[in-house]
């Protein structure tokens, strides 16, 4: 999936942005992780505003919040979920532990992951 040419609104961040952590996607744990976010977000997780796709039905996968937004407070790690259908970012659903670990990372290392 090419996102880095959709021309839709990016609602949470710059759609290059998005496209790089979608090429991280590691096959190996995918599954689990995705098993994991339902589990935690599916029940207040969105579905396709203009499709309808139900939320389980979107492409779910990990991201962290671009380095400027770190640099200024307000990073956050979660999960975004996107239509690949109608080219949508549907919902970023934040992972407050995954953030917090991240957060004391910047402040001692100024870098993330």
């Amino acid at each position: 999936m090419n996102m880095s040419e959709w021309t839709t609104s990016a609602t949470y961040f710059p759609w290059l942005h998005v496209q790089e952590y979608f090429n991280r996607i590691d096959s190996v744990v995918y599954r689990d992780a995705i098993n994991m976010a339902h589990e935690l977000h599916l029940i207040g997780a969105s579905g396709c505003p203009r499709c309808s796709r139900a939320p389980a039905d979107l492409t779910w996968f990990s991201i962290t919040a671009p380095v400027a937004e770190w640099r200024v407070g307000n990073g956050r790690v979660g999960f975004i979920t996107i239509c690949p259908d109608c080219q949508l970012q549907v919902d970023f659903l934040v992972d407050d532990e995954l953030t917090e670990l991240e957060q004391e990372n910047f402040k001692h290392f100024g870098t993330i992951e």
